[in-house]
Parts: structure tokens; C-alpha cells; sequence
């Protein structure tokens, strides 16, 4: 049975869910309603991750490279605000560029740069909506040189600018 060796993996998509459940306003009945369709949409990215899950690709991938592999995620989390290369990324994991991106892909369902895109765009929402920080020190709390570019990749994001998100 190879499924029963699965752990689903937290993606950014799933921690915003879990946010959302623990941030609710929502009282009552209203509230268990909320926290049960949330439930669901984190069933469901956990069921699609096993969906998306090949396993042939992934046993060619030894445990030594999968430890690495969850270990940059980890560091990618832990400094999303740092500029990355690919290059040094693997030289710091231990592996070949190639088998780092390659690797990445087959693990989390995304690129190492789409990753780390992803959780700079959630720390920032975190930022704005908890925190109540301005556009540009989030911009540059999360490494965005110029705030114009930053707001461009929020809208792209979220489909919304980050001033709107504010309101």
C-alpha cells in the first residue's frame, strides 16, 4: 500500500486556511459553519497533494535528497526575506542544482522560486491585515527593493493591492 506512507506537506495555501480558522469572526453557529468548510478545503489540498503524488518519480529520489530537499523549504520559510540562488542553495543543501529543482518540483508540487513567492505574498497579507504595517515597510520587510514592484506582485497574488487589503 503505498499510500500509507504519506504526509501531506503544509503549504502556504493551508497555513492561510489555518489563519483564517483561528482569526475568525464568526460567533455561533455562523462560526462552526466557517470552521467546517474550512476543514474541508484543507482536506481536499491534502487529498490533491496524494493525487498529484507520483510515485516512481518520488522513489528515485533518495531519503538523504527528500531530508534536504524539506530542509531548504525550511530555510526558504525561515528567511524568505533573503535573496536565493539556485546555486547556493544547493551548495548549502548538499545536492546538485539539477537535482534540487527537479527535486523540489516532485516534493512540494512547485518551484523553489514559485515557493518562496508564495510564502513572502502570505507573510505579507499577515503583515498588513495583523499587524496593520504600512505597504512599504512590508515591502521591504519581505525583501522587495521597490514598493512598486512588491504591490504589482501582491495584486498579481491576490487580486487585490495591498492599500485595498488595508481598508
Amino acid at each position: 500500500m503505498p499510500y500509507l506512507d504519506f504526509t501531506a506537506s503544509i503549504l502556504p495555501e493551508m497555513q492561510a486556511i489555518i489563519n483564517d480558522m483561528y482569526g475568525t469572526s464568526y460567533k455561533g453557529y455562523l462560526k462552526g459553519l466557517f470552521l467546517e468548510a474550512k476543514t474541508i478545503e484543507l482536506f481536499l489540498l491534502q487529498i490533491e497533494q496524494l493525487d498529484k503524488r507520483d510515485f516512481a518519480t518520488h522513489k528515485k529520489l533518495r531519503k538523504q535528497d527528500i531530508d534536504r530537499l524539506y530542509e531548504i523549504k525550511k530555510q526558504l520559510e525561515l528567511n524568505f526575506d533573503q535573496s536565493f540562488s539556485i546555486a547556493a542553495l544547493a551548495r548549502k543543501a548538499g545536492i546538485n542544482s539539477m537535482k534540487l529543482k527537479t527535486g523540489f518540483k516532485q516534493l512540494f508540487n512547485t518551484t523553489v522560486f514559485g515557493y518562496l513567492h508564495t510564502v513572502r505574498m502570505q507573510e505579507a497579507k499577515r503583515l498588513l491585515m495583523e499587524e496593520n504595517m504600512y505597504v512599504n515597510e512590508v515591502a521591504d520587510r519581505i525583501g522587495y527593493k521597490y514598493p512598486h514592484h512588491f504591490t504589482a506582485a501582491f495584486k498579481k497574488q491576490f487580486s487585490i493591492t495591498p492599500s485595498q487589503l488595508r481598508k
